[in-house]
């Protein structure tokens, strides 16, 4: 629930700002407010910053991993394959869509500390 926390207040904020939560036409308004104000370009860190810590959770990342190993313990047989195949490759492909696609020049500067 830690990630989620972030992934819906970014939601909401993209909503309250551009009154839309399509993702298509959220990346053109964010690329082309970016373009013509420079204050916005500090929220967009922001919005990078709380979308990556959703998504960590999901990869797992260190240190957002601690309740996996639980989490497969706990699971039934069908419950943990799920969530080996399907859920944690999912934080993965969030990352590169959405991040690296919304905020290409943000995610080239966080590259170097997420990667270490």
């Amino acid at each position: 629930m830690f990630g989620s926390i972030f992934f819906l207040y970014v939601i909401v904020l993209f909503y309250n700002e551009f009154g839309t939560t399509n993702f298509q036409v959220l990346k053109q308004m964010v690329i082309e407010r970016r373009l013509f104000d420079k204050n916005f370009d500090s929220l967009c860190y922001m919005y990078w910053i709380f979308l990556f810590l959703a998504f960590a959770v999901k990869v797992p990342l260190f240190p957002f991993h601690v309740w996996l190993p639980e989490a497969h313990v706990e699971a039934p047989t069908g419950g943990s394959v799920v969530l080996a195949s399907l859920l944690l490759k999912l934080g993965g492909y969030a990352i590169v869509r959405f991040l690296v696609q919304m905020f290409p020049d943000i995610s080239f500067y966080y590259s170097i500390p997420v990667s270490v």
